[in-house]
């Protein structure tokens, strides 16, 4: 089904393929999305002007981690995004935000993964770092894709 690496602990750490878009909500893709969201996010332009506006989505998506583990990956690609891109992105930031007042701490995890898998670490030493253990890292990982799959299943959001 999946071309991966057989030390992958889940598709998005893998070769990388392209994948089919599921009928529901699955933790798995709601995953993938959060991931291109931020790799979205890192298309984007800086801010500019005297000003930076007032309510933008790095802060939270930004919030809780440290980002000095992230600091060496650029903020600009060549490519830029296109409009339905950046509409998904701020839906899947969005997510974050449910899961944020869901629960705190599997927001935090779920943006520390996402922000790992997008800068190309591994999440070991992503745990080693942080002094956490990898398995409940994952576990929690787990039930937050969960949580937000099955709220995002049950108001019926199109699948994208």
């Amino acid at each position: 089904m999946k071309d991966i690496d057989d030390s992958a602990i889940n598709f998005l750490e893998g070769t990388g393929f392209e994948e089919r878009i599921p009928e529901r909500w699955t933790p798995d893709h709601v995953g993938a999305r959060i991931v291109d969201a931020i790799r979205i996010e890192r298309c984007l332009p800086p801010v500019r002007g005297p000003k930076p506006p007032g309510n933008h989505w790095r802060e939270v998506v930004n919030g809780g981690i440290d980002q000095t583990d992230f600091a060496d990956v650029p903020w600009n690609r060549p490519r830029s995004a296109s409009a339905a891109e950046i509409r998904q992105m701020e839906t899947a930031f969005g997510w974050l935000m449910l899961l944020r007042h869901h629960d705190a701490g599997l927001a935090v995890v779920t943006i520390n993964w996402a922000f790992t898998v997008v800068s190309g670490r591994t999440v070991r030493d992503l745990c080693q770092r942080k002094g956490w253990a990898f398995g409940t890292f994952y576990r929690k990982r787990n039930i937050a894709l969960k949580f937000v799959a099955d709220h995002l299943n049950a108001t019926a959001v199109p699948v994208f």
